[in-house]
């Protein structure tokens, strides 16, 4: 009930924006044949039935991962980095079109933001899940967004604001199988909770 829970309040705190640019960036990615084809069903209001299998997955996946045995750090974690990773996204990729929200969020992008950004994230990933496993979190969500962003600039040109949507959305999930797969190897890394707050996160 307390993963139904969460994941109904994620959903309604973001407005459903970040489930909505999921749904249209995989329609698009599935039903269009062409570039300008996928564009043009990611801008339209309709979802199919391709968007709403990946919303259905996601929140399956993300319900699971919520009702596990999770820390209350690693709750803390996943909003956080999922979204520090975006802004390296943007400084990464290119915006598919020459308009729109992610055109806009690009062209006020630069590195010393995203430093800044990088900085209060690594901080805040060591405090929670200590100096080992904090910086492991960080590089693994990285990777893994980059290689989905790789695939959306290989078939839309570059990002728009539904596939940064779809890469949020993405990211929480990567953090909480990250974390659950780190807790399970907890044993087997020495001085994983270096310098974590000692508080019974």
């Amino acid at each position: 009930m307390t993963g139904v829970l969460l994941v109904v309040a994620l959903t309604i705190i973001t407005g459903a924006h970040h489930i909505d640019g999921l749904m249209d960036s995989f329609d698009a990615l599935v039903a269009g044949k062409t570039r300008a084809q996928r564009l043009e069903i990611m801008a339209d209001t309709r979802v199919g039935a391709f968007g709403i299998a990946a919303a259905c997955l996601l929140f399956i996946t993300k319900y699971v991962c919520l009702s596990a045995a999770l820390s209350l750090s690693a709750l803390l974690t996943f909003p956080l980095l999922s979204r520090w990773a975006i802004t390296g996204m943007v400084l990464l990729f290119p915006a598919a079109r020459e308009s729109g929200s992610f055109f806009a969020l690009k062209s006020g992008a630069g590195w010393r933001g995203f430093a800044g950004a990088t900085g209060m994230a690594l901080a805040a990933a060591v405090l929670l899940n200590g100096l080992i496993i904090g910086p492991l979190i960080m590089v693994g969500l990285f990777v893994l967004l980059y290689c989905l962003g790789l695939l959306f600039r290989r078939f839309f040109g570059g990002l728009t604001g539904d596939c940064c949507g779809a890469l949020i959305e993405a990211g929480e999930v990567i953090v909480l199988i990250l974390s659950m797969a780190f807790v399970r190897l907890l044993p087997y890394i020495s001085g994983y909770n270096l310098f974590k707050i000692p508080f019974p996160f």
